[in-house]
C-alpha cells in the first residue's frame, strides 16, 4: 500500500510538470495592419497599427519596436532617413484611453529601437500600438527602364508570432508588376496575396500566421520617372559623410608646411667644445635637451655633485651603494640641487641608496624645480610650452573622441570623418613633439650642449690637446662625465681615458683591485640602475539585445529571381518588454 501511494505521488508530479499541464506563454500580435503611401518625392509614409497581447507569464511595460536605417547594398552600407511622426497606444477595451509619444529611443548597430510604454507601469490585457513614421532613401531602386518599390512590410525580426497581417499600399502611379515574399530572412516563399483595389492602390496579405522571425516583403515595378530620382542626392550625402577622410591632407600641409617654421628654432653651427657653461648642470642640461624627465639626469647630477666634493659615493658591498656627506652643506647650490642634497642627507651623514624611500617623489620634485629654473631664466618659453600642451591636448581629443564615440560615427555612416579625425590627431601629436619650447637664448645654450656632445663623441681626436697635462686631462674627464651620461656616451668617453684616468678619485670608493676610467663607467652603470629604481614610483594594480548589424540586406530588384523576404528596405521587428 505504501509503495502504491508513492507511485501515485510520482505520477502526479510527472503529470503536472508535463508540457500538457505547464502554462504556455501566449504572447503574440493579434493584428498587424500597415497603411503605406509611396510619394513622388521618394519618401514613404507608413502607419502601423499593432494589436499586442502581452505575455501571461512575464510582466510587460509595453512593446519594443525596431526598424533599420542602415542597409547593406551591394556589399556597401547605405544610410536612410527615418522620422518618427507619432506614437500612440491604448487598451483594446478602451480606445479613448490614449497615451501619446511615451517611448524611448536608442540607435544601435544601424537600428532605431523604440521602447513604447511607461517603464514604471506594467500593462494588463491587450493593447493597440499605432506608429506613424516616414522613410526616405529606403526601399526605392532606380533601374534603366523602370523604378521599383522593394519594401519589407514586416521584417523577419519579431520574436513573437503575428496571427493576422495586412497592408494597404498607395502608389504615385500605376503598377507594372507586383510580387510578394513570406517567411524568414532570405526566404523566397510566396505564400501571400496581392489584390488590386484600383490603378494605384493595392492590398498585400500573408496567407498564414507569421511565426517568430518571419516577415513579408513586397516588390512593385513602376514606370520610369514616376518617383523622383534621388541617386545624385544620396551620392552627395555619402560624399559629405565620408569626405572627412581627406581632412589629414590640408591639416598635414598646414602643420608641416607653414606652422613648422614658426615653432622651430634656427639650427646653429656645432663646434666641439669641452667647457660646460658655469650656470649649467647635467640635470638642467638633460632637461634642456629633451624637455622631459629621465632618471639618468638625476644619476648624472649626483655624480656631478660628488666630483665637486659635496659627498662621496661608496660601494660597500657588491652592487650596493651609499652616500657619505663631506664638509660642504650645499648652501651654495641652486635651489633644485639644494633640494636634492637635503633630501639625501635628511637620513644622516651616511645614507645607503636602499634607505632612500619615496626617492621617486624627490626626483620628480627636483626635476620640476629645475624645469622652473629654466623657465625663470629664459631658457624655455612659457608661451611655447603652453602652445605645445594645447597641441597635445587637441591631438588626444581628435584621436580618442572618435574611438570613444565611434558608434555615433557608425550610426550616421560617417566612417570617413572618424578615420580623418584619428589620422589628423596623430599628425597633430607628431607635430606637437617637434614644437621647440626653447627661447632664442635657450636655443644657443642647447647648441652649446651639442658642442659638448660632439667633443665627447670625438674625444680621441682631441686627446693631444692635453697630452702634456695629465691633471688637466683628469679634470676634463670628471667635468664632462655627467654630460657624457646624459648623452648616453659615458662608456665611449671613459674608454678614451682608460689608460690615463687610473687613480681612484676622492669622490668614489669601491670594491676593486685595479681601477681605471672604463671600470668606473661600468660601475656607474650599476649605480645608475640603483638610482633609477629609487626614482620610479612602485607599480600599482587595478581591476581591470541581439540586433542584426546594419539592417537587412537591401537593394537590387525583387523581380527576376533575386527577391526574398527581408530583402527590401524598411521592415520592423521587436517584441514585448
Amino acid at each position: 500500500m505504501k509503495k502504491f501511494n508513492i507511485l501515485l505521488i510520482l505520477l502526479g508530479i510527472l503529470l503536472f510538470t508535463s508540457p500538457t499541464f505547464a502554462q504556455e506563454d501566449n504572447e503574440r500580435i493579434l493584428e498587424y495592419t500597415s497603411d503605406i503611401v509611396v510619394n513622388r518625392d521618394a519618401t514613404i509614409d507608413i502607419k502601423e497599427e499593432i494589436t499586442f497581447e502581452p505575455s501571461s507569464i512575464t510582466a510587460r511595460h509595453g512593446l519594443e519596436w525596431q526598424v533599420p536605417y542602415i542597409y547593406a547594398v551591394s556589399g556597401a552600407k547605405r544610410k536612410t532617413e527615418l522620422k518618427i511622426n507619432s506614437v500612440v497606444y491604448y487598451p483594446l477595451s478602451n480606445p479613448e484611453e490614449k497615451s501619446n509619444n511615451i517611448y524611448s529611443r536608442r540607435d544601435e548597430n544601424g537600428w532605431a529601437i523604440l521602447r513604447i510604454g511607461n517603464p514604471d507601469v506594467y500593462i494588463e490585457g491587450t493593447y493597440v500600438y499605432v506608429i506613424d513614421y516616414t522613410l526616405k532613401y529606403s526601399a526605392i531602386s532606380y533601374f534603366e527602364d523602370n523604378d521599383e518599390v522593394y519594401l519589407n512590410i514586416i521584417g523577419p525580426g519579431w520574436n513573437i508570432p503575428i496571427e493576422n497581417a495586412s497592408a494597404n499600399i498607395k502608389l504615385p502611379g500605376e503598377a507594372l508588376d507586383t510580387i510578394c515574399y513570406t517567411g524568414p530572412d532570405g526566404s523566397k516563399l510566396q505564400n501571400c496575396t496581392i489584390s488590386k483595389i484600383d490603378d494605384t492602390t493595392y492590398t498585400v496579405k500573408p496567407n498564414t500566421v507569421l511565426q517568430q522571425y518571419e516577415g513579408y516583403t513586397v516588390a512593385i515595378k513602376l514606370s520610369k520617372g514616376v518617383i523622383e530620382d534621388t541617386t545624385k542626392e544620396q551620392l552627395v550625402l555619402t560624399i559629405l559623410a565620408n569626405i572627412g577622410i581627406l581632412l589629414p591632407i590640408p591639416i598635414g600641409i598646414y602643420l608641416f608646411g607653414f606652422l613648422k617654421k614658426k615653432y622651430k628654432n634656427e639650427r646653429l653651427t656645432i663646434i666641439p667644445n669641452y667647457k660646460p657653461e658655469k650656470d649649467m648642470d647635467s640635470l638642467l642640461a638633460g632637461t634642456l635637451l629633451t624637455g622631459s624627465y629621465n632618471s639618468k639626469y638625476i644619476t648624472a647630477v649626483l655624480i656631478e655633485l660628488a666630483t665637486k666634493g659635496y659627498f662621496k659615493i661608496r660601494e660597500y658591498e657588491d652592487k650596493k651603494y651609499e652616500f657619505i656627506k663631506k664638509d660642504k652643506d650645499g648652501s651654495d647650490l641652486p635651489s633644485h640641487l639644494k633640494s636634492l642634497f637635503d633630501a639625501i642627507f635628511a637620513h644622516g651623514l651616511i645614507v645607503p641608496i636602499k634607505k632612500l624611500t619615496n626617492f621617486y617623489s624627490t626626483a620628480n620634485r627636483v626635476y620640476g624645480e629645475g624645469y622652473q629654473y629654466l623657465k625663470d631664466n629664459d631658457f624655455l618659453s612659457t608661451k611655447s610650452i603652453t602652445t605645445k600642451s594645447i597641441f597635445i591636448i587637441l591631438s588626444i581629443i581628435l584621436v580618442f573622441t572618435p574611438i570613444l564615440f565611434g558608434y555615433a560615427f557608425i550610426n550616421v555612416l560617417a566612417i570617413g570623418w572618424m578615420i580623418g579625425f584619428i589620422i589628423s590627431g596623430i599628425l597633430l601629436f607628431i607635430f606637437s613633439l617637434g614644437v621647440d619650447i626653447r627661447t632664442e637664448y635657450g636655443n644657443k645654450r642647447y647648441h652649446h650642449l651639442l658642442d659638448l656632445k660632439m667633443y665627447i663623441n670625438t674625444a680621441e681626436k682631441h686627446r693631444i690637446e692635453f697630452h702634456n697635462d695629465p691633471k688637466k686631462y683628469n679634470e676634463v674627464f670628471e667635468k664632462l662625465l655627467p654630460y657624457a651620461m646624459i648623452f648616453g656616451l659615458e662608456k665611449k668617453w671613459a674608454k678614451e681615458f682608460e689608460d690615463i684616468y687610473t687613480q681612484t678619485p676622492e669622490w668614489y670608493e669601491g670594491n676593486f683591485t685595479a681601477f681605471n676610467a672604463y671600470y668606473l663607467a661600468n660601475t656607474l652603470g650599476t649605480f645608475n640602475s640603483k638610482v633609477a629604481a629609487s626614482s620610479v614610483p612602485p607599480s600599482s594594480y587595478g581591476s581591470s539585445g541581439g540586433f542584426r548589424s546594419g539592417g537587412w540586406s537591401s537593394g537590387g530588384s525583387g523581380f527576376g529571381g533575386g527577391g526574398s523576404s527581408g530583402g527590401g528596405g524598411g521592415g520592423s521587428g521587436g517584441g514585448g518588454w
